[in-house]
């Protein structure tokens, strides 16, 4: 298994410095939207979509005002992954498999780039955001961005415990290197994806922290970040739970795992 990091976004929030993300040598302090493409033996799997090539020509529509007015995204296609994919020298078509974190608006754009592709996901997440039972969650996510019909594959509740959490499991046929790992309370069915390469396990977890500083090493997180995190979060009390897990995790099994999060720059070594 080799991994590639892409920055599949780049958002430049007000206020983003009192969110302690650090200003950039020549600009003001961007969010990234870290994705990874992962070579598998077989075939090439996506970690999150991004922002795709859809959302650059018809930003309105497809990730509506609201959201663009509170992360004022750059809209470059050179962020797409299926751009950076081909600029890997890959051909999309070898990407068979996307594994969604969750589906809010700057995580699945990027799925009608790949429309051949299956789609995993937390059950809980799906209904969430495709049957979109609660009025929030009609105001979060965009159909727009699944519009195109994807095959999605939804995975229910029920695991084993695997180093400070429980439920993980392996994802089907892509065999015993892939798990996901339940993170709710960002969203209904909030999850991250944890990788096995020969240098030990690489865990994304998707949006359940904003900065890796948030496990162990910020005694202090800034009072703007913790209410953005509220703010976004459905469940509050089980994000607080998802992001303690993460923490145990870094101080109990740093040495064996590494975590990433979405939007932090997109700096995780390449893996193999």
């Amino acid at each position: 298994m080799r991994i590639h990091p892409l920055d599949c976004g780049s958002f430049v929030p007000p206020g983003a410095r009192w969110l302690g993300v650090p200003h950039g040598a020549w600009g003001p302090a961007r969010l990234a939207c870290q994705c990874l493409l992962v070579e598998l033996p077989d075939r090439l799997l996506l970690v999150d979509a991004g922002i795709g090539l859809l959302d650059v020509q018809d930003p309105l529509r497809r990730m509506g005002p609201r959201f663009i007015g509170l992360t004022r995204p750059e809209l470059d296609p050179a962020h797409a992954a299926i751009r950076q994919v081909q600029a890997l020298g890959f051909r999309p078509q070898d990407v068979t498999e996307i594994l969604i974190t969750h589906l809010d608006i700057d995580h699945a754009g990027g799925l009608a780039d790949f429309p051949w592709a299956r789609v995993h996901l937390a059950q809980a997440e799906h209904t969430a955001a495709v049957v979109r039972p609660d009025r929030v969650e009609r105001q979060r996510y965009r159909p727009a961005q699944w519009a195109h019909g994807p095959h999605w594959v939804t995975h229910g509740p029920g695991g084993e415990s695997w180093m400070s959490f429980e439920g993980v499991r392996p994802l089907g046929d892509l065999g015993p290197d892939v798990l996901r790992v339940p993170l709710p309370g960002h969203t209904r069915g909030h999850c991250g994806f944890a990788l096995r390469t020969d240098s030990g396990w690489l865990l994304h977890a998707g949006d359940a922290i904003l900065d890796r500083r948030e496990l162990g090493f910020w005694r202090h997180p800034p009072v703007a970040l913790r209410a953005y995190q509220r703010a976004l979060a459905m469940d509050v009390g089980a994000r607080k739970r998802s992001r303690a897990a993460l923490e145990r995790c870094h101080l109990e099994h740093g040495h064996e795992v590494e975590i990433i999060c979405t939007h932090e720059a997109a700096g995780a070594a390449q893996r193999g």
